[in-house]
């Protein structure tokens, strides 16, 4: 009988198993998902409620700013949200276009004289002539 020797496959079990308690970015991993809920929870309690009152409140002389401050908010809590993203877990993320030239009625015009991005809702079919709501013009009864 010929036996052949094999490599053990013990050690890389045990360092595929246990490798993650010596990796460093186990932890940086860990930290992330510590720090992502109550961060994610505050984000959602101070967006929403400053929408909320933004939406509210337009026609006081408060509403609008408001409202253009929690959007700003929103991009800053985004690109904090990268940062720490880009830090914790090495990601590279693209970074948006920057806020220094941002104004909001550049962006209101830009989305109002963007017709690429309503394409999807530019074709409505209209009903024809003699048709029924449901597109049917004939209606059958049952006897």
């Amino acid at each position: 009988m010929d036996i052949e020797a094999r490599p053990s496959t013990v050690p890389t079990a045990i360092r595929q198993m246990f490798g993650v308690v010596t990796d460093g970015q186990s932890y940086k991993n860990i930290a992330y998902l510590l720090l992502s809920f109550p961060l994610g929870s505050f984000y959602l309690v101070a967006l929403v409620a400053g929408l909320g009152l933004g939406i509210s409140l337009p026609l006081t002389l408060v509403g609008l700013p408001l409202l253009f401050g929690v959007l700003y908010l929103g991009r800053l809590l985004a690109a904090g949200e990268r940062r720490l993203a880009e830090r914790l877990l090495g990601l590279e993320i693209e970074r948006p276009p920057s806020l220094e030239r941002w104004s909001p009625m550049d962006s209101l015009q830009s989305v109002a004289t963007t017709l690429e991005r309503f394409t999807p809702f530019t074709h409505v079919p209209r009903p024809q002539p003699g048709t029924a709501i449901g597109g049917s013009s004939r209606v059958q009864h049952r006897e």
